[in-house]
């Protein structure tokens, strides 16, 4: 019989479920784990002394045993590494963190690999909210889940959501949930496409800008399906205190993402990442940045070194 309208609930949607944070969201995902799972987690993960850490809390709270996987000097992800840690067939979990919204770009040869391991695959969408924007990037749908931080994209105090992509995998238990606020009439007012366009605009205006600024280097060149939350710059010759708090001194807000690595972070294995934390900072390209507010934030890094 054919409908005169539209009746299957299932057809065509997405299994989402929106939370108060993204960080609630990876922590329902790990409790959906069978008891003695062990999981990968990136080998760059930050803590703070008032949020603590997003990622690595859920981990300790539940208990889920861990190791970490080896990054590359830029935050991007080996095959062989990952390759070499799944040959273990220790793991049931992995995480995969696209840092300040730029797509790891290997990362669906990554989840196919995973796939022959029986691999859980997780994608970190924090720094790059793309839900609805597939067409624009299709990050995440190729994953088993899927988990984002709304507040960290649009004017919000607080919101999140994940993904199921596999419906084949046991269903987590969202009854836990208890939302703040009505997270998706909120977002529902906002056009993502062009707070997306206007955080890849920026970027690459202020990319522009910083070319001959000395000591500085970009850590991330934007790419297709990226939406860059942040610009991430490595400070070099350990000026990055210096450089931040002169910044804050003259009204420039920025931030250091994951400047402190989580205490198992703290071994030789991985210095690198170390070395990044110790010098990275993190320069504003959201929505509300202008060219004129990221000229004069480069006039003043300029200022900086010439003083």
């Amino acid at each position: 019989m054919i409908s005169k309208k539209a009746e299957i609930i299932e057809n065509l949607s997405r299994d989402i479920h929106f939370t108060n944070s993204a960080r609630e969201g990876w922590e329902i995902i790990l409790r959906n784990l069978n008891p003695n799972s062990k999981i990968l987690l990136p080998s760059y993960i930050g803590i703070t002394e008032r949020e603590g850490s997003g990622i690595f809390d859920p981990v300790v709270k539940i208990g889920v045993d861990y190791d970490f996987y080896l990054l590359n000097d830029d935050l991007s992800l080996s095959i062989s590494e990952i390759k070499r840690q799944l040959e273990k067939q220790e793991y049931d979990l992995i995480l995969l963190v696209h840092y300040f919204g730029f797509k790891l770009k290997n990362v669906n040869s990554i989840i196919n690999l995973c796939k022959q391991y029986n691999v859980i695959t997780v994608e970190d969408c924090a720094h790059l909210y793309n839900y609805n924007l597939y067409d624009f990037s299709k990050v995440g749908l190729n994953s088993d889940f899927i988990f984002y931080s709304l507040h960290k994209n649009f004017p919000l105090n607080d919101g999140g959501a994940f993904i199921q992509n596999n419906l084949n995998l046991k269903r987590p238990n969202v009854s836990t949930i208890k939302l703040k606020s009505n997270i998706s009439f909120k977002i529902s007012k906002y056009d993502s496409i062009a707070i997306a366009k206007k955080r890849i605009e920026n970027f690459i205006y202020l990319e522009n800008l910083l070319v001959g600024i000395p000591c500085l280097r970009s850590l991330k060149k934007i790419g297709s399906e990226d939406i860059p939350n942040s610009y991430p710059i490595i400070v070099e010759n350990g000026l990055r205190e210096k450089l931040y708090f002169w910044l804050l001194d003259n009204n420039m807000t920025v931030i250091a993402l994951y400047y402190r690595l989580i205490s198992p972070l703290n071994k030789k294995e991985f210095k690198s990442m170390k070395a990044i934390s110790d010098s990275i900072l993190n320069l504003p390209v959201h929505q509300d940045i202008t060219k004129s507010d990221l000229f004069n934030l480069t006039e003043k890094i300029k200022e900086f070194y010439e003083k």
